[in-house]
């Protein structure tokens, strides 16, 4: 969307006869951050990636705190060892449920 927008007002800039070397210094830089995602391996493993230096939190479905591991890298496992259930998992704006069998 940003890209999107900058586009269109470069675009009414150059219809409107502003000079083209001053368009040369406006540089378009990505910077929408890597997705943070959350996997359930299996029923005990979550692989949780691009959230280094993040919390993970385990909520239960009555929204109480249950665990909490500090994100040590760009690419962990965690063991969560619950009991059979569904719980939320948060890792800064990302959330999933997951279901332990």
């Amino acid at each position: 969307m940003k890209k999107i927008l900058l586009k269109f007002t470069l675009s009414v800039a150059l219809l409107m006869g502003l000079p083209a070397i001053s368009m040369a210094t406006i540089e378009i830089i990505d910077q929408e951050p890597t997705a943070i995602t959350i996997v359930q391996t299996t029923n005990n493993i979550l692989h949780i990636t691009n959230a280094n230096g993040q919390v993970l939190r385990i909520y239960n479905v009555a929204g109480k705190c249950i665990k909490v591991f500090k994100v040590d890298g760009p690419d962990r496992q965690y063991e969560i060892n619950l009991p059979k259930g569904i719980y939320i998992v948060k890792v800064g704006e990302t959330a999933r449920r997951i279901t332990v069998k």
